[in-house]
């Protein structure tokens, strides 16, 4: 086994920081998306219990669907995969975070995961953003969001210049 990262807390002593990553198999439907998290989630504190964040992929409420591209149109593949993560993206906070963060508290645990979202305000057309969030068990129903770096669009434009609602600040300190 390897040796686990070390984190200073503000007293100035070391703790290991015990970090699993996952790689999810992503469904088109987030509720069995939602339901795979939690399984991983409760599979990896039954196996190692001082996991202290967890953390998952871009995109986990579904994948990076393209459609079916045989005989289609480069601009039909996109309509449709945009009209995909439209339906899929949801606002932050909301039902997906706080599934999250009930996660978070229970197993008491970080765990940063990757999600479109919606603006809400935003006209209804407009792309959703490919965020990653990080919920706090201490603080689940304040999720983090990432920085403009990891806030792009959900498509393959250029990432977005949208400032970030909140900072990574809350994040643990390594």
């Amino acid at each position: 086994m390897s040796t686990p990262w070390r984190c200073r807390e503000q007293t100035g002593g070391a703790q290991p920081l015990i970090v699993a990553t996952t790689a999810m198999h992503c469904d088109e439907d987030p509720e069995t998306n939602r339901r795979r998290l939690a399984s991983l989630v409760r599979a990896i504190k039954a196996e190692s219990p001082e996991t202290r964040l967890i953390l998952f992929g871009e995109l986990c409420l579904g994948w990076f669907w393209q459609g079916e591209r045989r005989g289609r149109s480069y601009d039909d593949i996109t309509a449709e995969s945009l009209d995909y993560h439209q339906r899929i993206a949801e606002p932050i906070p909301g039902p997906t975070t706080e599934f999250v963060g009930r996660l978070a508290q229970q197993h008491d645990a970080y765990i940063a995961f990757g999600m479109g979202e919606r603006v809400d305000g935003a006209p209804s057309e407009s792309k959703p953003y490919n965020a990653m969030v990080l919920v706090d068990p201490a603080e689940p129903s304040s999720p983090s969001v990432g920085n403009c770096a990891s806030r792009a669009a959900c498509s393959s434009h250029p990432a977005s210049s949208r400032p970030s609602q909140t900072s990574m600040a809350s994040a643990p300190s390594c």
